[in-house]
This record gives structure tokens, C-alpha cells and sequence, in this order.
């Protein structure tokens, strides 16, 4: 694969595999097989060298040499690990280190990976609040924003856990809305997506919640950032309003507190969202439908779906610049 190219890792978690999608060719042109048991969440460390995989079933994260594309190491002692948040942080001691924070949803805390050492820091386990799922690393480090589900309730509200990256700990606990799945943050502006409520939670800068909820669809589940446009918010719904009864899926996009633009997916479940650098096309696993979406979004229109494992959930970008 030449290192020229940008490359798209796709978790499946019903075929424990990952799926490499070349941007320049939009094919798959390697599979990385027996990853681990159920994986999900995928992230990147710094310099792009190794990729780490939650896999849930397996209770470990599997790490990745990206210029093998082989897995090297698995690491053990998570509960149902599920997705990964890797980046730089200072911590007390005034030392940065580039960590990996991974949801364990079964314990209710987040492990903590020394990403150089590929080891699990168990005096670092964060408990924060029930069932966590999607995270998200301020782009300075310092703050941590994890969405817990709480219990897989349609009754019991769900949180986003505000944790302090230079002690590893919770600060604050936000009550956010009906089942929490995915959460992304710029740096002034956090969301997450609401999905039994059909929402999604806006968090200010003071940490209060306003709820966006404008008739766009039921269902959401992935939710991020555009790199390349200030403030632009792309959300995935598994069911448009427009159409509920055939169950078409749809992308919104949202500034600030208000859906500024969207349009329709092919049928599918869209999971999770990553964009390339430039922030020209956005991939999203079509877990139903074992495909991943192409999204250019100059034009906000899906330019094709690519075959890959079977229930894709977690995806990450790596850029060419960070290829080994």
C-alpha cells in the first residue's frame, strides 16, 4: 500500500476483522484478520505507527503495527472495552504522556493505556458513570468527555462523565438525556448523540445541556466534527423523519444549536463517523448492511457504499503524513 495514500481502518465486529479502505482506489485493499472477539472502537496513536482496537467479548485491546498491518500485542484487563481516545495529556506531575483511555462498559470506568509501553495502567482505572461508550479527548488533553448509557435504559436518564485527564478522575457528571452513545468535542463545543431520545445533547461551555431535536430522524448514533469546516457537526440517524416507515437513514448537520443542512442515506445503519484530513469525505460503517458509506461533503451527497466484514461499527483515518 503506498504510503502516499490516506487509509480508512474499519472494526467488523461480527467477523473480528478490520477492513483497510484506500482512499485513492475506494476499495478494500487488505483485511486484518482474527483482530480479537467483537471489536469496536479504533484509534490511532500519534504518530500512526500502531492502531488499538477495543475488542468487548475478549475484555482486551488489541494493538496494531500499521506498517505490517499485523496485530503484535494484546492488552488485557478491560470489561467490555468498546471505543479508545488517544492524545497527549499533561499530567500532575507536569510530564505529557500520550495515553489511551478505553471505555469499559460492563465496570463503569475507563483503563488507561500507556500508548509508548503498550501497557495497561492499573492504578489508573477511572470509574465514572454507568455503561460508558463512545469518549472524546479535548484537543488540548485536558478534559475527557465520555458518554454512559446507564444501564441500556429507555427510562433511566444517561450521562456524559467530565474527566480530568491530569489526575485521571471524574470532575462532573452531566445528566444529558435518554441513552448516550457517541460523544465528540472541538474544544469549546461537545455533543452527543441521545439515541432513545432521538436527539442530540448540546453541552455548553458551562457544562448545562440543551437538547437539539428538529424533526431530523430517530436513531442517532455517530456524531463528529468536520476538520475542515469551524463549528460543523455531521450526526448519523439510523431512520429519517421524512420516511420513517422504510427506515432511511440520514445525515444532519448542525451549527451551534440548529441543524443547518442534511440529506438521505441508502439503506443501513450508519455507526460511527471519521472524515480524511482535509475533511473532503467522511466514511461511515453501514453496520446492517456490511458496507461503509462514502460521503463527499463539498456536495453533502454519498457517493457510494464499499463492501467490507460483517457488522462494521468503529472507524479511523490515517493520513499519509503519519504513515510509517
Amino acid at each position: 500500500m503506498p504510503i502516499s495514500d490516506t487509509l480508512i481502518y474499519i472494526t467488523n465486529s461480527n467477523s473480528n476483522s478490520v477492513s483497510i479502505i484506500s482512499d485513492k482506489s475506494q476499495k478494500v485493499v487488505k483485511t486484518i484478520k482474527n483482530v480479537g472477539n467483537d471489536p469496536a472502537g479504533i484509534a490511532f496513536s500519534p504518530d500512526g505507527r500502531k492502531a488499538f482496537v477495543a475488542n468487548f467479548l475478549d475484555n482486551n485491546v488489541a494493538v496494531i503495527d500499521t506498517k505490517s498491518n499485523t496485530v503484535i500485542q494484546k492488552i488485557d484487563g478491560f470489561s467490555g472495552p468498546v471505543y479508545i481516545s488517544i492524545g497527549s495529556v499533561l499530567q500532575e506531575d507536569h510530564r505529557y504522556r500520550t495515553l489511551a483511555f478505553v471505555t469499559n462498559f460492563n465496570d463503569s470506568s475507563v483503563g488507561v493505556i500507556d500508548v509508548i509501553n503498550h501497557q495497561l495502567l492499573e492504578h489508573k482505572k477511572i470509574p465514572v458513570a454507568p455503561n460508558p461508550n463512545g469518549s472524546a479527548l479535548s484537543p488540548d488533553g485536558s478534559t475527557l468527555y465520555v458518554a454512559c448509557s446507564n444501564e441500556n435504559s429507555d427510562r433511566l436518564p444517561g450521562f456524559v462523565s467530565v474527566v480530568d485527564t491530569s489526575i485521571n478522575m471524574e470532575s462532573n457528571r452531566i445528566t444529558a438525556g435518554v441513552f448516550p452513545i457517541l460523544v465528540d468535542t472541538n474544544g469549546t463545543r461537545t455533543y452527543t448523540t441521545l439515541n432513545l431520545q432521538s436527539s442530540v445533547a448540546f453541552i455548553t461551555s458551562s457544562q448545562n445541556v440543551i437538547n437539539i431535536n428538529q424533526g431530523i430522524g430517530n436513531d442517532p448514533i455517530g456524531v463528529r466534527f468536520n476538520p475542515a469546516v469551524e463549528n460543523e457537526l455531521y450526526v448519523g440517524y439510523g431512520t429519517t423523519s421524512k420516511n420513517p416507515n422504510i427506515s432511511k437513514p440520514a445525515i444532519a448537520i448542525i451549527k451551534a444549536q440548529t441543524v443547518v443542512d442534511g440529506f438521505d442515506l441508502t439503506a443501513g445503519r450508519p455507526e460511527d463517523i471519521a472524515f480524511t484530513k482535509d475533511g473532503k469525505r467522511a466514511y461511515i460503517p453501514n453496520s446492517i448492511r456490511n458496507s461503509v458509506y462514502v460521503i463527499d461533503t463539498v456536495k453533502r451527497t454519498e457517493l457510494r457504499t464499499i463492501p467490507v466484514g460483517k457488522f462494521p461499527r468503529g472507524v479511523a483515518v490515517l493520513s499519509p503524513t503519519y504513515c510509517p
